[in-house]
């Protein structure tokens, strides 16, 4: 049987100021789960791009910030999970 907990929407919404369109963004986290990333740098999708050697220490870290983000989730389910099938 399938819990609140095992259908948790996860979701970073990633802005970057110089978007016009953040302003109609999420800049605040609204959970654990669904949390805002956001830049004074950058635009739309910068993120998501193809990382290169050109990137902006700015971007760098916007990058970073997410994979941890995700990263974290990750081990949490994983945890969950161990201890779901070791009961």
């Amino acid at each position: 049987m399938e819990t609140s907990e095992s259908k948790k929407v996860h979701e970073i919404f990633s802005n970057g100021l110089r978007d016009p369109y953040s302003s109609g963004g999420v800049l605040e986290d609204i959970s654990d789960t669904v949390v805002a990333v956001h830049t004074n740098e950058g635009a739309h999708c910068l993120d998501i791009l193809t990382p290169n050697s050109t990137d902006p220490d700015w971007l760098i870290a916007q990058r970073e910030k997410e994979i941890k983000i995700i990263e974290f989730w990750i081990a949490e389910y994983n945890a969950k999970l161990i201890r779901k099938t070791s009961n």
